[in-house]
């Protein structure tokens, strides 16, 4: 196990799915997906995850490293530098964007709920679509989908050649 407030920079950024148990939202995704986890960002910086919630933005570990919660980080093998900064830059982009372009899409979370993930607000996101988006940026992610939920990222990386999981955490 690994304590996520000691991982180094050199590191990130990495990509994190959690678990939390007191939210209905987490509760819905987790039952309608039937995954282990219901939620995924980015830590971009140390002590920072970068997060979709009800709109895109920098939040503080300590909002998921607390009791009754799972952390699970993947890092990118081979992460190259211009990847590495390609990254920080597009999600640094829209970290400054309006809040209106950083909103939750909670009618996705509705098409994901009715099995029809092409159902969703143009323009806005749920947690895994922005990884998704950031991701497929790279070369050998292309083929990620973009409607997917955290579930499908996490069974997608754990094929993928180029992601590895850097560790885990748990509040036990």
């Amino acid at each position: 196990m690994i304590n996520p407030y000691n991982i180094p920079k050199e590191r990130m950024p990495l990509i994190v799915f959690s678990d939390h148990t007191s939210g209905f939202i987490q509760w819905l995704i987790k039952f309608r997906t039937n995954a282990s986890y219901n939620h995924c960002m980015f830590l971009l910086y140390p002590g920072e995850f970068v997060s979709q919630g009800n709109v895109f933005s920098s939040i503080p570990l300590s909002r998921y490293v607390k009791k009754n919660s799972r952390l699970k980080f993947w890092a990118i093998k081979d992460l190259k530098n211009y990847e590495r900064y390609k990254i920080y830059n597009m999600i640094n982009k829209e970290l400054k964007g309006s809040w209106w372009s950083r909103k939750y899409d909670y009618l996705g979370i509705l098409g994901q709920i009715l099995g029809i993930v092409k159902i969703n607000m143009p323009g806005n996101m749920y947690c895994s679509e922005r990884v998704s988006k950031y991701l497929r940026e790279l070369e050998g992610f292309e083929d990620l989908p973009e409607h997917s939920s955290p579930k499908g990222l996490n069974e997608a990386f754990k094929k993928h050649l180029r992601m590895e999981v850097y560790g885990r955490w748990t509040s036990d």
